[in-house]
């Protein structure tokens, strides 16, 4: 029993075990599936968890965004609501004139400011050199006195009347008024460009210390509130000052375009309202866009804007620059002290042995013969510079350039080469133009063109597409890279526009004397359609025929022809002067390089001594006309000038061409009537010496002719007589028919021997005048009674009493006058100067044929005038309202038709002559016709007056007689009883 109980009890216990380990199992398993689902169950939540969590963030996101894209909307819309209340308070604020003042002051003020720095910064440094621009130095160190004289306005006076000034205010102001038109005139390299820097600087504080005793009164320049500097060869395409500032100016010293166009605004109303001075530097260098300007467009009317100007003398030859519009004319002639500015040069490049340099340096001056390029401050850097260099000059301007054009062509090739022969005589010694041929020759061309071939205005500066058409773009490299030319590009808004130019107008004028020279067909057929082209500008050649002097004289005959022939016919007594002194230069350049000019001769037609100064000028000027005996159109001569024995061989070989003759005279003319011994030509020929009745009588084209005395007055019968032989003939009165216009001055001779002279005219087929300028003339004496016949007897071939070609002028009257002409039929007669009323009244009175009288009276005279008086011309130098009225009244009673024009100074107020009983008067008189009434003050200017003249010696009368009325009176009525 034990046993089973035993058994079973340990069944029992097995069992249970059992179901323990079930029980353990499904509790693990149970367990394991709670765990399974607890894990899924988190990671489903967790997946859950994030994907809410990144909605809701996305969406805080968004929602951010929004919020503040809504915020800076607000906060713009809330700016901009600040800002235009801003501007309308400023608007508000300004609309005061103290505020609008304090405006205006403080922006003029910031102008003011940036323009001193600015001019401060560009104007400080000039080139030791102009053909080295690298090398620059102070402008305060490198400035010395400048010569500048002031010029008449009148354009034919002669050099002598210059007056030397030193100041500014010399420049400023004219009898005590501050001018508004200056005009600076200088030639090449006389230092224009830097007294305008210089005068620039000073208005900015920033004086020169070289010179302080001369223009250092800075306080004069204190006048001015704003200086603009503008340079006209930069301004080519515009033709308005304002513009120019804009460009040149106002563009530099603003950065944005707003700041601009309000810069301009005030510019505009500053030259408007302030007292401020526009300096144009170079106009000889600019030419207006559209052909019409010869200055640039800016009104002075109404302001106190002065405008100073500076350009090349031959500009002023423009006859739309009128005297009227230039208040002081400046002439620049160079510096005082050409040697301080070889110190100064010197102390600039050496630094050891200063004193040994400049001793040798003035020491090569000297030999060389430089002497005459020293005044040019170009020519003074560029001799000191050659002679720095180790060069060797031989005293020509076209020497120096040959080798300063030499020392540039280095930088293009340095190997040296030479020519074998020289083409040349000027570069004989160059070392480095030879293997540049090329690129000299294609600049040559391309300085000619462009100077002579095209448009005025791009002559100088030049587009890259012009300069392009001469030239290859690795010619333009090597040009640029050498310095002979130089570029510039200006901003815009769809490309960079290029503008080039050569280094110095003086280097493309060398250059195109070089292809001249090389091409003188061509170039000759060129020159004549520019000058047809620019008929006032046949002085732009000047320098250039210079050059051409010292390259080839067969050229310079050339070219001298070629202007010589346009003078004569296109310009004006003036620049006839001009153009000898032109080529006086070209001759002593050709002299300087060896030319020959016995050959090659310069041609010269017109000659006049009086207009030379320089004693070396006038043995140029002999020699000169020496090779020009047989072509000489005019000349105006004293003896002294030329040797006496010479004059009548010289009158002789031009006596198939002359036609204009002027000879000042030294007493009489026994030296050249004297035994002399005969002449002996180049060729060993004698000539025997002739007289000067014999070289009158024997030309054939002739038309004026002047005898003038110089020293005392002299019987003209000593002139025009024969040796030993009288002149009371007419027959013996060496007249040549061709003979226009006869002018006696400073003489002195008998009423027969007028009266001879006369008649003696009349025989010409053509109308004449007899001048006589302060002239004596005697009444005839007892052995003169007999010569004296009536005009009807005195000549076969002069019919009776026809003086109906003849003239005569005469500056004053005398009684030996009117015995002359009394009974004559002459049909003009010209008196300035009435003394002897009663024997004009007598005699005026027997000229029977006399259709116009011209008379200076000082009063009113009555006068008894021949019918056939068609045109009186009178000049009073005071009446008075009585005396107007018998002139009126004897007006009404002359012949059936006369023209009279009446100028007199008013003795009364002017009313008095044109009150309503005088104009009722005037209308009550027959036959009278008021054809004009005009009133004036001052100095009496004849184009104020409207007389009309169809004869230009009447617009000489007036114009002539330089009378000073307080007030006047210009009348012109015509009398005319057929109507």
């Amino acid at each position: 029993m034990d046993s089973a109980n035993s058994s079973e009890a340990v069944d029992t216990e097995y069992d249970t075990l059992q179901k323990v380990r079930e029980i353990e199992s499904a509790a693990i398993e149970a367990n394991e599936a709670v765990s399974l689902a607890t894990e899924a169950a988190s990671r489903e939540l967790r997946h859950t968890v994030n994907a809410f969590s990144s909605k809701l963030e996305l969406t805080i996101a968004h929602g951010k965004v929004d919020i503040e894209s809504a915020v800076n909307t607000g906060q713009q819309i809330l700016a901009a609501a600040i800002e235009d209340g801003k501007r309308e308070i400023k608007n508000i604020h300004l609309t005061s004139p103290r505020n609008e003042n304090e405006e205006y002051s403080r922006q003029s003020d910031d102008l003011l400011r940036r323009l001193k720095e600015f001019y401060i910064e560009i104007l400080s440094h000039v080139p030791i050199c102009p053909l080295m621009p690298n090398q620059d130095t102070l402008l305060s160190e490198y400035t010395v006195p400048p010569k500048i004289f002031v010029l008449p306005k009148r354009k034919c006076r002669r050099l002598v009347d210059k007056l030397r000034i030193y100041t500014y205010k010399d420049i400023l102001y004219t009898t005590g008024k501050l001018n508004k038109r200056i005009f600076l005139l200088g030639e090449p390299g006389t230092g224009k460009s830097t007294f305008a820097a210089r005068l620039v600087l000073d208005w900015c504080g920033q004086p020169c210390r070289v010179y302080p005793e001369q223009f250092s009164e800075l306080e004069t320049l204190n006048v001015f509130k704003f200086v603009f500097y503008i340079e006209l060869r930069e301004c080519l395409h515009q033709r308005e000052v304002l513009k120019m500032i804009q460009e040149q100016i106002v563009d530099l010293l603003y950065h944005t375009g707003e700041d601009r166009n309000n810069a301009q605004r005030l510019v505009q109303k500053i030259i408007e309202t302030e007292v401020c001075c526009v300096l144009q530097d170079g106009l000889d260098e600019w030419a207006d866009p559209e052909g019409r300007l010869a200055v640039p467009l800016l009104s002075t009317i109404g302001n106190e804007c002065t405008v100073l100007t500076t350009s090349r003398p031959w500009k002023m030859t423009d006859e739309r620059i009128k005297d009227s519009q230039i208040d002081i004319l400046l002439e620049l002639t160079g510096i005082n002290d050409p040697y301080l500015l070889c110190k100064i040069i010197l102390r600039c490049t050496q630094s050891d042995d200063f004193e040994c340099q400049y001793s040798e340096l003035i020491s090569y001056i000297s030999k060389s013969k430089l002497e005459s390029l020293l005044p040019s401050p170009m020519m003074t850097s560029l001799v000191v510079c050659a002679w720095l260099d180790d060069v060797g000059v031989e005293g020509s301007v076209t020497e120096i350039y040959s080798i300063l054009l030499d020392c540039l062509f280095k930088k293009a090739n340095g190997k040296p080469g030479y020519f074998n022969p020289p083409q040349f005589r000027c570069l004989a010694h160059t070392r480095f133009i030879q293997p540049n041929i090329d690129l000299f020759v294609a600049l040559s061309r391309a300085a000619f063109e462009l100077m002579f071939s095209g448009e005025k205005e791009t002559s100088i500066v030049f587009g890259d597409r012009e300069l392009l058409k001469y030239v290859s773009m690795e010619e333009k490299s090597l040009a640029l890279t050498t310095g002979i030319l130089s570029e510039r590009k200006s901003s815009s808004f769809t490309y960079r526009k290029s503008t080039c130019f050569f280094l110095h107008k003086s280097i493309q004028e060398f250059m195109a004397a070089y292809h001249i020279a090389c091409n003188l067909d061509f170039a000759s057929d060129a020159l004549a359609s520019y000058l047809q082209r620019n008929p006032n500008a046949y002085l732009d050649l000047s320098q250039v025929f210079i050059y051409v002097c010292g390259i080839d004289s067969a050229a310079a005959n050339r070219l001298s022809c070629l202007l010589d022939d346009y003078s004569i016919i296109h310009t004006t007594v003036h620049d006839c002067r001009e153009l000898q002194c032109l080529i006086v230069s070209g001759f002593k350049e050709c002299q300087a390089n060896k030319q020959s000019i016995t050959d090659n001769c310069l041609k010269l037609s017109n000659f006049d001594f009086d207009y030379v100064i320089d004693p070396e000028d006038i043995d140029a000027l002999k020699s000169i006309l020496m090779l020009n005996m047989n072509n000489i159109n005019s000349i105006h001569v004293t003896i002294d000038s030329v040797h006496i024995h010479d004059l009548p061989r010289i009158l002789m070989s031009s006596a198939h061409c002359l036609k204009q003759l002027h000879l000042s005279l030294q007493g009489t003319l026994d030296e050249m009537h004297s035994s002399a011994p005969q002449h002996v030509d180049a060729r060993g020929k004698q000539h025997s010496i002739v007289s000067l009745p014999d070289v009158l009588c024997r030309q054939r084209k002739l038309h004026s002719l002047t005898l003038a005395s110089i020293s005392r007055v002299v019987d003209v019968r000593k002139w025009l007589g024969h040796p030993n032989q009288g002149c009371s003939d007419i027959e013996s009165i060496p007249l040549p028919p061709s003979l226009a216009c006869f002018t006696l001055a400073h003489g002195k001779c008998s009423s027969s021997w007028l009266r001879n002279v006369l008649i003696k005219m009349s025989t010409f087929k053509h109308n004449v005048k007899f001048v006589l300028d302060m002239c004596t003339i005697n009444q005839r004496d007892a052995s003169e009674a007999s010569t004296l016949r009536p005009v009807s007897n005195t000549i076969d071939r002069a019919p009776s009493n026809d003086m109906s070609g003849v003239s005569l002028v005469s500056d004053g009257d005398s009684a030996g006058l009117y015995e002359a002409i009394h009974g004559t039929g002459v049909r003009c007669l010209t008196l300035k100067g009435v003394e002897n009323t009663t024997l004009l009244s007598d005699t005026v009175l027997t000229l029977t044929k006399l259709e116009k009288l011209r008379l200076v009276l000082g009063e009113y005279i009555q006068l008894q005038l021949p019918n056939r008086l068609k045109r009186l011309m009178v000049i009073y130098e005071s009446l008075s309202p009585s005396s107007f009225r018998r002139m009126l009244n004897q007006l009404s009673s002359l012949g059936s038709y006369v023209e009279c024009c009446i100028l007199f100074g008013c003795e009364a107020p002017r009313d008095e002559y044109t009150c309503t009983p005088d104009k009722q008067y005037i209308d009550q008189l027959d036959h009278v016709i008021v054809k004009s009434f005009t009133k004036g003050e001052g100095f009496y200017v004849v184009d104020d007056v409207t007389f009309h003249a169809d004869d230009i010696e009447d617009l000489h009368f007036f114009r002539d007689a330089k009378i000073w009325f307080r007030q006047y009176i210009a009348l012109v009525v015509e009398i005319n009883k057929d109507h």
